[in-house]
């Protein structure tokens, strides 16, 4: 058994699974999400943990405008019009997230 086929089951069924093990106390109480790090853990399956998103700031979002308009500049010199475009769309994007942080801020 591995993470996937504990994530797609029912919380029923992993219920069952848990009652197999005597030692796991409380267990038709629980909710899928612990029921799946429980049963991982009881079956030593690795669970690789996310990368924690770094939130969004007002430097980074002004970084990453310098780096599409450089980007930009770049296309232009050669003349590369798919990228050009790309750029202009991706400095609108960032341009408009950074709008909505200074507003939240």
């Amino acid at each position: 058994m591995n993470l996937q086929e504990l994530q797609k089951m029912t919380v029923v069924k992993l219920r069952e699974e848990a009652m197999k093990f005597p030692d796991i106390k409380g267990a038709s109480g629980m909710k899928k999400e612990q029921l799946v790090s429980l049963l991982c853990e009881k079956l030593g399956i690795v669970v690789e943990k996310k990368k924690a998103v770094e939130p969004a700031t007002k430097f980074s979002a002004k970084q990453a405008i310098k780096k599409f308009k450089a980007m930009k500049k770049e296309a232009l010199t050669k003349e590369d019009f798919v990228a050009l475009s790309l750029c202009r769309k991706k400095i609108r994007t960032q341009k408009r997230h950074l709008r909505r942080l200074l507003k939240q801020a």
